[in-house]
Order: C-alpha cells, then sequence, then structure tokens
C-alpha cells in the first residue's frame, strides 16, 4: 500500500479501535448473545443428530444449516474434527467417517 501511496503517512489506529471496540451497546450485546444461542443450539442439535457413518463434512455442513436456521447470518468458519483429527487445531472437516464412542 505504501509503494501505490508514496506521500500518505500511516498511523497506527490500534489504540482508537481498541477503545471502540471495548464498549458495546444494547443492541450489539443482544446481537452477540443471539448469534451466541443460535451457534451453541446448532452445534448441540447437530451433535444430537450425527450417526456413526456421517463424515466431518456431513456434520459441519448440517451444523451451518442449522445455525442459519436459527438466526445466524452466516458462518464465517468451520472448525471440526473426529478422531486423530480432533488433536489438529483448526482441522477443516473432510472425508472421516466418524465411529460410534
Amino acid at each position: 500500500m505504501r509503494d501505490l501511496l508514496p506521500k500518505t503517512e500511516f498511523v497506527d489506529a490500534k489504540p482508537i479501535l481498541d477503545k471502540m471496540r471495548s464498549v458495546k451497546s444494547a443492541e450489539e450485546l443482544k446481537l452477540l448473545s443471539d448469534s451466541n444461542m443460535a451457534t451453541a443450539k446448532a452445534i448441540t442439535v447437530a451433535f444430537e443428530t450425527a450417526r456413526p457413518g456421517d463424515t466431518e463434512r456431513d456434520i459441519a455442513l448440517n451444523m451451518i444449516r442449522l445455525a442459519l436456521k436459527y438466526g445466524g447470518d452466516t458462518v464465517a468458519f468451520m472448525t471440526l474434527g473426529a478422531g486423530k483429527n480432533i488433536l489438529e487445531t483448526h482441522h477443516i472437516p473432510k472425508d472421516y467417517r466418524i465411529k460410534k464412542g
């Protein structure tokens, strides 16, 4: 960006943004609460309805569908792993089939 705008002075806005982000309005708090509830419900129902033989991808897609059903607007990212994949940080759901237990 500096190459494209060589005469521009860039300043660190982090302190201003941190202060702005630290205060939430009642509306913002309600949105966060609603989002948390939709996410928690989607996770709970997806895990309750998962069956042996389902893939991580099947469960993740169901979880996304449920999050939208329960009021979410979008799912920014999805991490979900089963079996040995739970050891991988931020595992992207794949075709690993879950087993009973």
